[in-house]
């Protein structure tokens, strides 16, 4: 009988472990299914990350057209001021070799139809003495520099030229006198636009040899 009564106690405990084992698996299934993500919480994230991705990458282009043109305007300028320079220079390196090549003055041009300005030499007309014609031609004289610094070529997928009045400026030794589009204009206008809407600028000079940009 106390055999009996220990072997059914003993079952009884191990029937109530396998139940409390079978009770705590499921309710740590319960709790993992529980932790997860649903499918709507998925493709709500995933929405929201492709909007955000979208936004990004409008912003850095929009950024990068506006860099663009910031630089472009930055060489501009710097190529007028080049060749302003490049006339000075020239009349004391003649004072000092009276004997050497005789450069008239230093230009811009500006060629519309290739989408680009450069810095060229006024070179001795036909008749063999200064002035020259104050204009770029090309076959002449005229010597196109072809140096990185003196030269811009526009980005034609990005930026074009706009409706502005500048042709030529020459900057003539030793002042240097000032002479735009090869007369007697007194100011003239370059622009640049962008193609996507993202600004443009207009760079001003006159004949006093001021240049502005806006």
């Amino acid at each position: 009988m106390a055999i009996l009564t220990c072997s059914a106690f003993i079952k009884g405990l191990n029937t109530r472990k396998k139940g409390n084992t079978s009770t705590f698996s499921s309710a740590k299934i319960s709790r993992f299914k529980s932790a997860g993500f649903t499918l709507l919480e998925i493709l709500i994230v995933v929405s929201v990350i492709t909007i955000l991705s979208a936004m990004l990458a409008g912003y850095s282009r929009q950024s990068g057209r506006q860099l663009l043109l910031a630089t472009t305007e930055a060489n501009l300028l710097s190529l007028f001021s080049r060749a302003k320079f490049l006339s000075i220079e020239t009349f004391f390196q003649e004072a000092d070799s009276p004997g050497g090549s005789k450069v008239c003055a230093y230009g811009v041009h500006v060629d519309r139809s290739a989408q680009e300005i450069f810095i060229f030499r006024d070179g001795i007309p036909e008749l063999g003495s200064c002035p020259g014609d104050n204009v770029y031609k090309s076959g002449s004289n005229d010597l196109r520099l072809s140096g990185e610094i003196d030269g811009v070529k526009l980005n034609a997928d990005v930026l074009s030229l706009g409706t502005g009045s500048l042709d030529d400026i020459v900057f003539i030794p030793p002042d240097p006198e000032v002479v735009i589009n090869g007369s007697g204009d007194t100011s003239a206008t370059l622009v640049v636009n962008s193609l996507s809407g993202a600004g443009d600028f207009t760079i001003t000079l006159n004949k006093d040899g001021q240049v502005k940009a806006e």
